[in-house]
């Protein structure tokens, strides 16, 4: 029932929510000249010993505060 009042009293007022617009996340440019970092593993991951071969990523997420990075690494 709020609801309702509330938007009579903002129609009556002439006064309209303006929602924030949608921002993409900028993410950097893969076309550039730097040398890319082999892939050694080539999805073999049956290492002999712990500290052998790292692995990460860095995706980002959607969050209630925006666009948030989330770095992993595993060994």
């Amino acid at each position: 029932m709020g609801r309702v009042k509330a938007r009579r009293l903002m129609k009556e007022a002439g006064v309209q929510v303006q929602r924030a617009k949608r921002r993409v996340p900028v993410t950097p440019n893969s076309r550039h000249g730097y040398e890319v970092a082999p892939n050694l593993l080539a999805r073999h991951v049956d290492v002999d010993a712990p500290d052998s071969a790292w692995v990460g990523d860095i995706p980002y997420v959607w969050t209630a505060e925006g666009w948030l990075y989330v770095s992993t690494v595993l060994d």
